[in-house]
């Protein structure tokens, strides 16, 4: 925590100590006040706009996808067939679905994780609250309910969650979920191809993936600068899960 606040400070963002009245006693925290957020229905509502502009084809409900080997793919819609040249499996339904038999990395793992919604409580700390040992995020809705994110069953994941928002916070579950996702076992993100010359595989992002999708899109079309070509290329998905040099906190025991 000292050394992100460090370089947070360092970089000119105001990184606040976080009292113990308001996350609770024995707990470590920074407020980053000037921390950008996305606003998610917002901005899904104007990539939407954004891709029917630019022609972008969606896969709809009945298409099959089938991708190969060799990292190309076909799609079949109705009566058309679409030949691809390179698949990119960009999040984790994708990675769980349509990854070659046989390509399957050993740096990538599949992991339960859970949603819990609350009813509206009192405010957080924070409108965004991410715990950095376990990846359980917290979010605050504009109607004061809670969505919690985070690995796990839902009876351990609750009982966490109940944990951290602490005793004195009263609240009432809304609604829940579990599903699988795509991890990697050292808890960086993972990007290129499988096996060298399958499908471009991007997993383990998390929420720095909106921020990290121009460059990450620059790399993969070959004209990234220096610096994004050194970060993404010692994050490659076929790299050592053996003393990884740039592994990261959470990583799957």
């Amino acid at each position: 925590m000292a050394h992100i606040r460090h370089m947070a400070l360092a970089f000119g963002h105001a990184a606040e100590l976080v009292p113990s009245s308001a996350i609770g006693v024995g707990r470590d925290g920074l407020l980053l006040r000037d921390a950008v957020l996305l606003h998610r229905p917002t901005l899904e509502a104007g990539l939407d706009r954004w891709l029917e502009q630019h022609k972008v084809r969606r896969l709809l409900e009945g298409d099959a996808l089938t991708v190969h080997a060799d990292g190309s793919a076909e799609l079949v819609s109705g009566d058309d067939r679409v030949e691809i040249g390179q698949a990119v499996l960009a999040d984790d339904a994708a990675i769980l679905a349509h990854t070659p038999p046989g390509l399957w990395p050993a740096l990538l793992t599949r992991r339960v994780h859970s949603t819990i919604a609350t009813e509206p409580t009192r405010p957080m700390a924070a409108a965004l609250m991410h715990r950095l040992d376990t990846g359980l995020t917290l979010m605050q809705q504009a109607e004061r309910g809670i969505a919690a994110i985070g690995p796990g069953a839902i009876d351990p994941f609750a009982a966490a969650l109940g944990v951290l928002l602490g005793r004195e916070r009263e609240f009432r579950q809304a609604g829940q979920s579990s599903y699988e996702a795509v991890v990697t076992v050292d808890a960086a993100p993972a990007v290129g191809r499988l096996s060298g010359s399958g499908p471009d595989v991007l997993a383990g992002l998390g929420p720095t993936g909106a921020f990290l999708a121009p460059a990450i899109a620059r790399w993969i079309c070959g004209v990234a600068g220096p610096a994004e070509n050194a970060w993404l290329g010692a994050r490659l998905v076929d790299r050592s899960v053996a003393a990884s040099p740039v592994a990261e906190f959470g990583g799957v025991a």
